[in-house]
């Protein structure tokens, strides 16, 4: 008879003893700091955080020391390229300093692509540090991943790429795009988007950074833009 596992308060924790789908479900749920030290609790749950469908990555959590971030941040690009599963879903916010430079970002966005996550979610545009204007946009694999169907941005947006990537043509259904201030680029970059995205559904652009009457001008102006599928709704949010 297989031996039931203790937990501190010599009880049985029935928890460890569901199957490691669900406990991997159950870690999912929660920012990824938060996964990975639940998971060195206990020796059942170790390494089953590097199993996770879903990963919630707020840098500002995780270290106060730059070292001690880029070490994590190897062992992120490490840990995503050499699993086996595909992700749900990559969530990376509220990068506010310059620990982490662009070239170990486009690592995480690269491996996530690599393992043909679904919806990817990226919040770097609040980054205070010159080496913003270093930043050259999505990395090109992007334009070869036919996984993802779901993509928000919050980034400081360049010309559009010249190839049209293989999501947009067969398999992006959803973008949403916040803190949009009217640049150029980030409106070029829209309708790009509504052009090449023959299956998008949603359009969401979040115009709460304009002014009223400059947020109406935006308005106007993303709606009149063409549209490759006839199915996709624009939505303009100031919440």
């Amino acid at each position: 008879m297989a031996k039931k596992a203790k937990n501190d308060g010599g009880g049985f924790d029935r928890i460890s003893q569901f199957p490691d789908k669900i406990l991997c479900r159950i870690l999912s749920c929660l920012p990824t700091d938060e996964a990975v030290r639940t998971s060195i609790l206990s020796s059942r749950w170790r390494y089953l955080f590097t199993s996770l469908c879903s990963f919630d990555v707020d840098i500002s959590r995780l270290f106060t020391d730059p070292i001690s971030r880029q070490g994590f941040a190897k062992f992120m690009v490490r840990m995503l390229y050499f699993r086996s599963e595909s992700l749900e879903h990559f969530r990376l916010k509220r990068i506010e300093d310059c620990y982490l430079d662009f070239g170990r970002l486009y690592d995480w966005i690269c491996a996530v692509l690599y393992r043909n996550v679904k919806e990817l979610e990226l919040h770097i545009s609040d980054w205070d540090c010159d080496s913003l204007d270093d930043f050259e946009g999505l990395p090109p694999d992007l334009y070869i991943c036919k996984s993802l169907v779901k993509l928000k941005l919050a980034i400081p947006f360049r010309p559009p790429p010249k190839e049209v990537p293989s999501c947009l043509l067969a398999h992006l259904k959803e973008i949403e795009i916040s803190e949009f201030r009217g640049d150029i680029h980030l409106l070029e970059m829209i309708a790009y988007f509504l052009l090449n995205a023959r299956v998008l559904e949603k359009l969401t652009i979040h115009m709460n950074c304009l002014e009223e009457q400059k947020r109406f001008s935006m308005t106007n102006q993303v709606l009149s833009l063409p549209r490759s599928s006839r199915n996709c709704q624009v939505v303009t949010d100031i919440s």
